[in-house]
């Protein structure tokens, strides 16, 4: 798989927070100025051609960049440890003013056992998309899956598949003790050609999931 940034070849964009030393200095991390991101599937030897994941990141500002990608274009997750003192939350990232365009999820959140909370996505154009907004706490039987909440997602322009795709794991069961609560969606505008998913279990409510303002209309492919 290769990426496309400003027309420069390189290698799928990741982030994770590196700190310095005895982890006391956070890193600030901000992607804008019309950033565009390409990615191409080698299917015999890759797993994912994601444009960013945003793993266990704080303060983060994503802006103005459009987006194309052969996997999710935007991940949030809790995953990766590698460069951290100890795990840390994904929290206080801001994506904003973005065209996103995905065979699977223009924005995926979750993937990993960890925390992500406070996140602020809006003004963002949705086109030639699986999935607008995949909200999953576990991918993988076994996991604990991923603490979701504080999630503000506002100003969408979508044109998709499906619009939303919410569960605590793939398969009943899964992330019996992850939390997925405190949700918004608002000012919302959708062309669909599939319902929503919402994988509700029993004796496992999702808590405080708003929808305001919001229009999404159903056109099956015939």
């Amino acid at each position: 798989m290769a990426s496309r940034t400003d027309g420069l070849h390189r290698r799928q964009s990741k982030y994770s927070d590196r700190r310095c030393g005895d982890g006391q200095f956070p890193v600030l991390v901000m992607l804008s100025a019309k950033c565009r991101i390409r990615t191409e599937r080698d299917r015999y030897r890759t797993w994912t051609g994601d444009g960013l994941d945003i793993d266990r990141c704080q303060n983060v500002h994503v802006s103005d960049c459009d987006i194309r990608t052969d996997d999710d274009c935007i991940t949030l997750r809790a995953a990766c440890t590698r460069y951290l003192a100890k795990p840390q939350d994904c929290r206080n990232v801001t994506v904003e003013r973005c065209r996103l365009s995905s065979v699977c999820n223009a924005v995926r959140i979750g993937v990993g056992e960890g925390v992500v909370r406070g996140c602020r996505l809006s003004e963002l154009v949705i086109r030639d998309t699986r999935n607008a907004v995949n909200v999953i706490s576990a991918y993988t039987p076994g996991s604990r899956g991923v603490d979701i909440s504080d999630i503000a997602i506002s100003s969408v322009d979508a044109e998709c598949d499906r619009f939303l795709v919410m569960g605590y794991g793939r398969k009943p069961g899964w992330a019996k003790d992850a939390v997925i609560r405190d949700i918004t969606f608002r000012n919302v505008k959708a062309k669909v050609s599939k319902p929503n998913d919402v994988m509700q279990e029993a004796g496992r409510a999702f808590e405080n999931i708003v929808f305001e303002n919001c229009e999404i209309n159903l056109s099956p492919r015939r």
